[in-house]
Formats: structure tokens, C-alpha cells, sequence
């Protein structure tokens, strides 16, 4: 029997009008088993050039279910009457063969707005309730797939009632994919229990597909490396259950167990993830710069749980390396702007893997290096860079933040910090750190920092106790002084570049040693001429018994108020200016001699002048002007309070410094009761952009020393 333009309408209200157009229907029966005992059994079935629509309206009524209208025999209300059951009617029909071809079969959801598009099926209902062998090719919301396998007895199907199995194998969206398992039918409804097993690399089909359902792909890859899903899992009444989920690509592995709401929707899983070479598995993805990746295996476990809007991780242990961290996460992205919040704490972080082997420290002046610092070729005296810092950028950035980390040891190729503890807020476009605390080089170090909306940076910052030399060493810098020091500053700052923001430098700065040495090129750059001259052997200079600055900033110009520096044969007191705008200096010093040297009337006052790059030391030929310094009431000498400008560290670090000891030589005495006894003189800061000339500085003279100290504290190179 062939039908050829056959049209049947649609429901009301339908997407369109017709509800098939059939180009071709083909059946062929045979007729002997219809005649002897009524039983329909069809050799085959084969649908051509059709387009056939099957949707749903909103309430889910489905367009193929035609109401008959009622009987006038039937009462109202009463039961239809029973079908005939003569002819063997209670039977199924036997279709051995099934083909739809160069046809269209859509269907939609009224609901869910799904579609799905079947280009191609063949099956065939072989007697006796046995498994439906299946065919399949069609794009459900533009993800193409191509399955075949078999489907549960069609007396299964008609019954509607129970579990229906169902075992599938081939592509998906261009992925492999193989599924067995089983789908609920009446009463059990919407559930399905099975396993599924997706395998490939490329996501082309995939991302094409993931808009349909709703899912933003553009940020997706093309291709990964290849890998495998397999799981477990159940679903009913609009939950998901992952008895096990397992994803491996390479060597990597990772697992999933636990529940999925779809109504909210709302989850909580238990994640795990492990990778002996994660280094391989990202320079594999093309996506992520991997040069300060480590080659060291990596593993993680979370409990991940909320909603769609407001995921929350816990528990969470990280191990990379020898690197562990520990604690929880979440983001709230109901909120106006997405709100990060972490606690996390380390026992170690070993950035060592991550940073790469250390750059040994910068040559000394005197090593008679001549390398020219990368980037060269464009002459620029000043010694503060012009590196661009954008702080508005931190504090405009499309989040909120409250976070919170504490590492019991951070180490890294040059040294390592201890008890480390920082906090940090972004809220309203400001970002605040309050505050960073740590133990590094023997000492330990506190800052506070406040980014205002505009980018104004305000800085609080204190240490104590630190080793100079071991933190020079920690920075990457050469040591030019051994001592344990005491650093305090309260400052702020603005400007788009590190030279502006420098320019701008407005509070305090406090500085003090104890006893210590001048090592590296501080120590080489006070010639053997000089020593000789004024009757001194080298560690009469180079030997510390202390050294104390303080200086007031305002808008970049910086007045020294007190500078001095005790040695074992050398007293020195200074004062003056300096300009962080136009690097300028105008300082004045006036040396004495160790009572009982000979040459002590040869140790002249002279002046620093110049700028950052090229000081230049010029003797003051009055000899007169002597810096106004009080280092004898900031040093509280005679014994009656000796904690003085070591003293700067307060309540940030909870401590009181150590009093400085006495010098070398001279058991019981104060440090700076030398420094004290010298005579007070008055200096002028100097002024932006007025560089007082001065003469180009001999080889190996302190002016050296002085150089390599800006370039050094102010991040320029020799």
C-alpha cells in the first residue's frame, strides 16, 4: 500500500498549520497471518519526503492526542465501551522494519521550548516483547547526534509503566558517547537511572549547540586534549544524584559525587581532582601562559554547595609541590557587583618552582661592570623609573572582594618570610590591606594601604628588628649594610606613574641601626686616600655603632631633619633636603674624629649636592655649617632613655625594639652619646628642579656609595 500527499492539520493554535505534509507512505503487510488469525504484521514501513511536526501546547497536551467526540449511545459520565477483542486485537502489530528517510520529524516542547530535529530512523518490533534494535539521526536544539542501539519491547512502551531500558552508542555534538540505563514510564515518569560515557576533544559542535540550552559558549575552546566522562547517576523529580562522576584527560583525574537540584538551581558536591603533571595539562589547553607554572604533580578536594547565584566552597585542601592550602571560598553573583569571599591559610608556600631559579645580585660599583641595564638606549639620568601604575584600574574592577590569607612560611629562591597574615577588602571602589604582617630577615614587618576611588594611595608602615643584609638579599639586591634596623613611614601619594606618586610623597619616614657594618660597594667606595688622610684604618668607618634618619615630606620635597651616623672612629651628623620631584639634593655634613686622632682638625664639613644619579661631595670651605640635628633628644643618651629612634615600631606590631648597645670599644656607653656631644647647624633643603651644580665625583669617594644608595632604595640600577 502507497500513500503519496497525504496533509493533516494541526491543533489549534499550533506553531503552524499543517501538522504533516507526507510525501511518500509505504507499508507492506503480510497477508497471511492477517487471514488465518487476524494478526497484523507489517514486512515494512518506509516514510519518505515528509515534514512532520509534533509539539506540545503550553499545558503539555500533545498535538498527535485527537478527542473523539462522545456517543450519543454512551450516558454521561458513563464508560466507553470495550474494545472488541475478536481478530486477535489485543495484540501487537510485528513491524520488522522501520525507515524514515529524506523526511523531517520535529518536535517540540510547549514547556520547555526544546526542539529536537529527527532527520533519519529505522527500527523494527521483533515479536515476543524482545529489545527494539534502533537507529537514529537527528539535532536536539542545533547539537547533532547519531545513535544506534536498542530500546525496551514496544509491550513495555504501550503498558507505560515502569522502568523502560534503553542502550545507546555513537555521537553526540561531535563527541562519543555511549549510554545504557533505564527511563521511567508512568508513575515513575521523568526519572532516569544509568550510566553515560562521553569521550572526544573537539568542542566545535558543542559550543554551536550550547546556546540552544541556554549555556554562553564564546569563551569556550575548540578543542581540548582528549578525554573521557564517565558517570552514574539518577534522576527524578527534578534531581540529579551523581553516584560517581569521573573525568580523565591524560594523566589527570577528576571526581564528582553528590546531588544537583535543577529547581533554583541548588548543589552539593563533594569534588576531587588530581594531576601529576598539571604543568603539561594546561600548555595543552594553548589558553594559559605556563612559563611560571611549576613541574610538580597537583590534587584538591572541596565541598562545593549553594546555587547558581551564590556557590560556596569548603573544605577545600590544595596540594602543588610541597605547597598545601587550606580553607573556603565563595561569590555571591546575585549581588549589584559580583562579591568574592575567601579564608584561606597555608603551613607553606614554596613560590620557589613558580618564580624560577633567583638572578644573582647586581654587580658592586667597583666589579668594573659596564652592562647597560635592559631597555637602554634613551639617556635618562633620573634614578626613579617611570613605570606606569594604574591604582584606579585596582579599585574599579568589576568585583567586590573580601579576602583573607595566612601562611605559616613563604619561601622562595632568595629567603623566606614567616607568619604571614593579610587581609584584603575591595568595597565601594576602595581597596584597603589591613594589614599585611610578616616575619622576614630576622625582624618583623607590618603595612596598612588604602587605595582611594581616584587612586590616591595612602601607606602605614612599620619594622623592627630587621637584618639589612638578609633582606637586601631577600629583594634581589646587594647588601651595602649589615645591621639589624628599625623602619617607620606613614605617607600618601598619588599619580599614574611610580615617578609621579614619588613626586607626591607627603609624611613621615624614620630610619635607625644599631650596631652594624657597611658591606658591598658602600664599603669599597670610601678610599684608602681618604682613610690614610685622616688617620683611620678601614673598620674605623665600615663598623656601625649606630645610624639614625628622620625626615618630613611634603608634595615630594623631603626635609631631613635629623641624619647621623656613629663609627668607631668617625662620628657624622647631617641635615638638609632632597626633591622626589626633580631628584635634587642639598644635604650637609659635618664629620668628627674619634678624640685622640691627629688629623681630627682635617675632618672638615662638606656638602652632598647634585641629583639621585650624580651626587657630587663638595667640602664646605667656612667649615662652618654644621646640620641641625637634636640626635641628643631623639637618642635619649646619658642612659636615661635609650630607646630613641629604634623605638619608631608602636602598637601595629605589638613590641617595643631593642635598645640599641653600646659602641665597639666602649663597654656601658650609649649608642649616639658621641653623636650628641657635636654642635647643631643649619642646612636648606633643596628646592624642585634646582639642581645646585656641582663637580663630577672621583672614582671610589662616598659620593659612590651615596649613588648606588638612591638607585638602590628608589629602584634604579647602577
Amino acid at each position: 500500500m502507497v500513500v503519496e500527499g497525504v496533509t493533516l492539520a494541526n491543533m489549534p493554535g499550533g506553531s503552524r498549520p499543517q501538522m504533516a505534509t507526507i510525501g511518500r507512505l509505504e507499508v507492506q503487510v503480510a497477508l497471511v497471518p492477517l487471514i488465518l488469525n487476524g494478526r497484523l504484521q507489517v514486512e515494512k514501513l518506509a516514510l519518505s519526503k515528509a515534514d512532520i511536526l509534533l509539539e506540545t501546547d503550553a499545558k503539555g497536551k500533545g498535538n498527535w492526542v485527537f478527542s473523539p467526540e462522545a456517543s450519543p449511545s454512551t450516558p454521561q459520565g458513563g464508560a466507553a465501551p470495550a474494545a472488541s477483542r475478536s481478530g486477535g486485537g489485543d495484540s501487537l502489530p510485528i513491524l520488522k522494519e522501520v525507515l524514515v528517510s529524506d523526511s523531517r520529524v520535529v518536535y517540540r516542547s510547549g514547556k520547555t521550548q526544546q526542539r529536537l530535529d529527527l532527520s533519519r530512523l529505522s527500527f523494527a518490533l521483533p515479536d515476543g516483547g524482545k529489545p527494539v534494535p534502533v537507529a537514529i539521526k537527528a539535532a536536539l536544539n542545533d547539537a547533532p547526534f547519531d545513535l544506534a542501539g536498542e530500546i525496551g519491547a514496544l509491550a513495555s512502551l504501550v503498558a507505560a509503566e515502569g522502568a523502560y531500558p534503553v542502550k545507546l552508542k555513537g555521537q553526540v555534538a561531535g563527541l562519543d558517547l555511549e549510554a545504557a540505563g533505564t527511563l521511567g514510564l508512568g508513575k515513575q515518569q521523568g526519572q532516569v537511572d544509568g550510566t553515560l560515557t562521553l569521550a572526544g576533544e573537539s568542542l566545535t559542535s558543542l559550543k554551536k549547540a550550547a546556546t540552544g540550552f541556554g549555556i554562553a559558549s564564546a569563551d569556550w575552546p575548540d578543542k581540548l586534549p582528549k578525554f573521557t566522562l564517565t558517570a552514574q547517576a539518577a534522576f527524578a523529580a527534578d534531581k540529579l544524584t551523581l553516584t560517581r562522576a569521573v573525568l580523565t584527560t591524560g594523566k589527570t583525574e577528576a571526581t564528582a559525587t553528590g546531588t544537583v537540584n535543577l529547581t533554583g538551581p541548588s548543589f552539593g558536591l563533594t569534588v576531587t581532582a588530581r594531576s601529576p603533571d598539571l604543568k603539561a595539562q594546561l600548555m595543552a589547553l594553548g589558553r594559559l601562559e605556563t612559563a611560571f607554572v611549576p613541574d610538580a604533580g597537583a590534587s584538591l578536594t572541596a565541598k562545593l554547595a549553594g546555587t547558581a547565584t551564590a556557590p560556596q566552597v569548603s573544605d577545600l585542601v590544595l596540594d602543588w609541590g610541597t605547597t598545601r592550602v587550606t580553607g573556603r571560598a565563595g561569590v555571591d553573583l546575585a549581588a549589584k557587583l559580583p562579591r568574592i569571599t575567601a579564608d584561606l591559610a597555608s603551613p607553606e608556600i614554596d613560590l620557589t618552582p613558580f618564580l624560577g631559579k633567583p638572578t644573582a645580585a647586581p654587580a658592586s660599583a667597583a666589579s668594573g661592570s659596564s652592562a647597560a641595564p635592559a631597555g637602554a638606549g634613551k639617556a635618562d639620568d633620573r634614578v626613579i623609573p617611570d613605570t606606569p601604575i594604574d591604582l584606579v584600574a585596582l579599585t574599579q574592577a568589576p568585583v567586590e572582594a573580601d579576602v583573607k590569607l595566612a601562611v605559616g612560611r613563604l619561601k622562595s629562591g632568595r629567603g623566606e618570610v614567616k607568619d604571614a597574615s593579610i587581609a584584603v577588602v575591595l568595597r565601594n571602589r576602595q581597596l584597603a590591606i589591613k594589614p599585611l604582617r610578616f616575619s622576614a630577615a630576622d625582624g618583623k614587618l607590618a603595612l596598612e594601604a588604602l587605595i582611594e576611588p581616584n587612586g590616591k594611595l595612602w601607606l602605614t608602615g612599620e619594622a623592627a628588628g630587621v637584618d639589612t643584609a638578609q633582606l637586601s638579599a631577600l629583594l634581589g639586591d646587594e647588601p651595602v649594610l649589615k645591621a639589624k634596623a628599625d623602619l617607620g613611614f606613614k605617607i600618601s601619594a598619588e599619580g599614574k606613574t611610580l615617578r609621579a606618586l614619588a613626586a607626591s610623597f607627603d609624611g613621615p619616614v624614620s630610619f635607625a641601626t644599631g650596631p652594624g657594618q657597611l658591606v658591598g660597594s658602600a664599603a669599597e667606595a670610601l678610599s684608602s686616600k681618604y682613610l690614610t688622610f685622616l688617620s683611620l684604618k678601614p673598620a674605623d668607618v665600615t663598623q656601625l655603632t649606630c645610624t639614625v634618619v628622620r625626615a618630613q615630606f611634603a608634595r615630594g620635597q623631603g626635609s631631613v631633619q635629623q641624619l647621623a651616623v656613629d663609627t668607631p672612629g668617625l662620628t657624622v651628623r647631617g641635615g638638609g633636603g632632597l626633591s622626589l620631584a626633580s631628584e635634587a639634593l642639598d644635604l650637609s655634613f659635618d664629620p668628627q674624629l674619634a678624640p685622640g686622632n691627629p688629623a681630627q682638625l682635617a675632618a672638615v664639613p662638606f656638602h652632598v649636592r647634585g641629583s639621585f644619579a650624580k651626587p657630587a661631595v663638595t667640602p664646605d670651605a667656612a667649615g662652618t655649617a654644621r646640620a641641625a640635628v637634636g640626635v641628643a633628644q631623639a637618642l635619649g643618651v646619658g642612659g636615661q632613655k635609650t630607646q630613641g629612634a629604634l623605638g619608631i615600631v608602636g602598637a601595629l606590631l605589638g613590641q617595643q625594639s631593642a635598645t640599641p648597645s653600646a659602641p665597639s670599644g666602649q663597654p656601658g656607653t650609649p649608642c649616639g652619646q658621641r653623636v650628641a656631644s657635636a654642635a647643631p647647624s643649619a642646612t636648606t633643603p633643596a628646592q624642585p628642579g634646582q639642581i645646585n651644580p656641582a663637580t663630577k665625583p672621583a672614582a671610589n669617594d662616598p659620593a659612590g656609595a651615596i649613588k648606588g644608595l638612591f638607585k638602590g632604595l628608589l629602584g634604579g640600577s647602577n
